[in-house]
């Protein structure tokens, strides 16, 4: 489940972001830390929003912001499933 999330984000950020975004996104995810991902993610959709809301009809940033707010709910998805991982590896050492 983790690794087809990580590929869906993979797949998802070269659209949604610029390289340099993509990278840092990946950079977070790759030291599993989910919450900086988040924050940053958040950022970068403020900042579409905010771009949006000159020109509410420019068809690229619409796309830019619903494929960036898709991000968000597979890093939010990614962070569950970490979460659930963890808790499933205390249960199997507590009960060694």
């Amino acid at each position: 489940m983790k690794k087809e999330l990580l590929q869906k984000i993979s797949g998802l950020c070269c659209f949604a972001l610029n390289d340099k975004e993509c990278i840092k996104l990946q950079h977070y995810l790759i030291l599993e830390d989910y919450t900086s991902a988040r924050i940053y993610l958040d950022k970068i959709i403020e900042d579409v929003e905010w771009k949006l809301s000159f020109d509410e009809d420019d068809e690229v940033v619409k796309k830019q912001l619903l494929d960036s707010n898709s991000l968000m709910d597979l890093v939010i998805e990614l962070t569950i499933v970490n979460e659930g991982d963890k808790e499933r590896e205390q249960v199997r050492t507590i009960t060694q």
